[in-house]
């Protein structure tokens, strides 16, 4: 089950950035900073800050944990995952340009905060 929480964090972020392909496109590219919303960063950053609990949920499925923590675990890594993969929503929360070398090292900044709340939620389960 382990390996299957493998291919599940690294597919489940690229689809969701298949489905929003429009975000990710050249027109979210601001004239003022030169820069869009990368695709391949918020990939990285949405497999590094969810990938951990992910795995971990999957991997629990073969021991003899409850299902519920299980379950748990796997639920708060596609939620913690989906986060970075919308950069768009997170831009209208904060009060300055995600798009922009402030933005991204924001995203890398959350990134390392949820990946930290991903391993509280594994321990507290």
């Amino acid at each position: 089950m382990g390996a299957i929480g493998l291919i599940v964090m690294s597919i489940y972020p690229f689809l969701l950035l298949l489905i929003r392909i429009r975000t990710f496109s050249d027109s979210s590219i601001l004239k003022e900073t030169g820069l869009g919303y990368h695709p391949a960063y918020c990939y990285l950053i949405s497999v590094f800050s969810g990938g951990y609990i992910l795995v971990a949920g999957f991997a629990s499925l073969n021991f003899h944990f409850p299902l519920t923590s299980s379950f748990i675990m796997i639920i708060t890594g596609f939620i913690i995952q989906g986060i970075p993969l919308f950069p768009d929503y997170i831009n209208k929360l904060v009060s300055f340009e995600i798009r922009s070398i402030k933005g991204y090292k924001f995203l890398v900044f959350l990134g390392i905060i949820l990946f930290f709340i991903s391993f509280i939620v594994n321990y507290i389960k």
